[in-house]
Order: structure tokens, then C-alpha cells, then sequence
């Protein structure tokens, strides 16, 4: 990451054009929503497309039911990234978020906390995991 004042860009320019876009073109069928509904429907599409991609994720490791497996293929499974994906980017859009910002702060918290120098790093190899309990 750089050491400047500028905000780095981790979602391009171009792709959030494009979200803005899709966006508008959306909202026409919801112009009756207040801000609060709409942020209220951004979230639920987010809870339904985490749960599409939950389930191709059970269907990748064969823990679905066998009529659901038919149709889980590597194409499915990033369709459902990709959905999670923009619908999270549409539900921050709604709520008013510079999501290259947030990006950006996220990282710096990452950083410090997964630093080397970290107490919680240097430890984390001791903890048994799920399978060793």
C-alpha cells in the first residue's frame, strides 16, 4: 500500500460507473421505496444471494442433496461470488459508503492486527483446530 494521502483504488472507477448504472436502471421499479425500504431490500438480496452462494458451496463439497448437485458446476459456484459481490457493492451504495475507503481501512486494520509483531499472530499456531479437538 502506498504511503500517501491518496486513496488507493481496490474497486476501479469503470466497475462502480457500472454498478451506478445498473443501479439507476434497477430503481426505476422501485421509485415508491424510501431510502430506509430500499437500504432495508438491499440487505435481504445480500442474506438471499450469501445463501445461493452457501449452497454451491455445499454443492462443491458433495454435502447437498444429489438433485442439487446436477446443477453446481465451477461457472455456478463463481456466479454466486459474483452476485454476493455486486449485491454487497448495491447495498453500499445504499447506504451512503465509499467503499474504496472502507476497503482501505479495512486493510490497515488487517495489517496491525495479523502484523508479525502481534501477540494474537505469534499465538495463533498453538490453538487446536476443530479436527485436533
Amino acid at each position: 500500500m502506498k504511503n500517501s494521502n491518496k486513496l488507493n483504488t481496490y474497486i476501479t472507477e469503470e466497475f462502480l460507473q457500472y454498478i451506478d448504472k445498473f443501479d439507476s436502471e434497477v430503481m426505476t421499479a422501485f421509485t415508491h421505496f424510501s431510502e430506509r425500504e430500499m437500504l432495508l431490500s438491499r440487505m435481504t438480496k445480500l442474506t438471499e444471494e450469501t445463501g445461493e452462494l452457501a449452497n454451491e458451496i455445499l454443492a462443491s463439497i458433495e454435502y447437498q442433496r444429489p438433485e442439487k448437485l446436477k446443477n453446481h458446476s465451477k461457472e455456478t459456484l463463481e456466479g454466486e461470488f459474483s452476485d454476493v459481490f455486486v449485491t454487497a457493492l448495491l447495498l453500499a451504495k445504499a447506504a451512503n459508503i465509499d467503499i474504496n475507503k472502507a476497503i482501505e481501512d479495512k486493510i490497515k486494520k488487517l495489517n496491525k492486527r495479523y502484523s508479525t509483531n502481534n501477540q494474537y499472530f505469534q499465538n495463533v499456531n498453538n490453538y487446536k483446530t476443530y479436527t485436533q479437538i
